[in-house]
């Protein structure tokens, strides 16, 4: 955060209102929840929201009905799915990683735009029952949400 830790709530830019600060990075640097210009929610640094154009929906080749098929509330639906990374040698579950120099097991799970930490594990089990319960956590009622709002 700046020295003179300034809440940006609020302030527009680039059409993109900020709504609240909705959590800190691993530097104390705020995080702002922020309504995108189409509707959308989205989670920023007030550093990005000045070179940023929105939470994505204009990207190139994108448009908004394409956008909100694949995107609630700022979170792509299909991120969800429980898929092993292609980049993932071991085939481990999504979210759960082995970390060669220490011989252990990372677990984490972003939602929103934000990396969740669950912590470091000796085995694979605990790691995939870290996992399992974050999922429970933040996905279970943000899916359950959508599903009464008959967006999936």
């Amino acid at each position: 955060m700046s020295k003179n830790k300034v809440d940006h709530s609020g302030e527009t830019i680039n059409d993109n209102l900020i709504i609240k600060i909705h959590g800190k990075n691993k530097f104390n640097q705020p995080i702002y929840e922020v309504k995108c210009h189409c509707g959308n929610t989205f989670y920023s640094l007030y550093s990005n929201l000045k070179k940023s154009k929105g939470c994505g929906c204009l990207r190139k080749g994108r448009n908004y009905k394409s956008y909100n098929k694949t995107h609630v509330n700022g979170t792509h639906i299909a991120i969800m799915s429980n898929l092993p990374n292609k980049n993932n040698k071991l085939k481990l579950r999504k979210g759960v990683n082995y970390i060669k120099k220490s011989n252990s097991y990372k677990a984490r799970i972003m939602f929103k735009g934000i990396e969740h930490h669950l912590g470091y594990f000796s085995t694979v089990d605990l790691a995939i029952k870290a996992r399992e319960k974050a999922e429970e956590k933040y996905y279970t009622p943000e899916i359950k949400n959508w599903k009464e709002q008959r967006l999936i």
